[in-house]
């Protein structure tokens, strides 16, 4: 899965990369790429499977907190297990080998 992104072409952008995704600079665009991802089904999910990559790689609130913490983010597979098993079923709050992180 994931799901087509259409986002404001900002300069903020290029601080993240060129992410694979719908790009307007008005709202006239903006309704004219949604009638093009509604027009183009195949094109609009291969998107969305691109942009499920590109977030999953770098972009989510956890490899911000890493950021944040100054602290070198895992490797995808071990940062996709991360996300998929918070919050820790025992509630600990620990992760990123900070105790009681929430």
């Amino acid at each position: 899965g994931g799901n087509c992104l259409l986002t404001r072409r900002t300069g903020d952008l290029a601080l993240l990369g060129t992410p694979p995704a719908l790009l307007f600079n008005n709202i006239e665009e903006a309704f004219d790429l949604v009638q093009w991802a509604l027009d183009h089904p195949k094109e609009r999910e291969e998107m969305g499977k691109a942009a499920r990559e590109w977030v999953m790689a770098d972009h989510t609130y956890l490899h911000r907190a890493y950021r944040l913490l100054n602290l070198p983010p895992p490797a995808l597979e071990e940062m996709r297990k991360l996300i998929e098993t918070w919050p820790p079923a025992d509630n600990s709050g620990d992760v990123m080998g900070v105790r009681g992180f929430t």
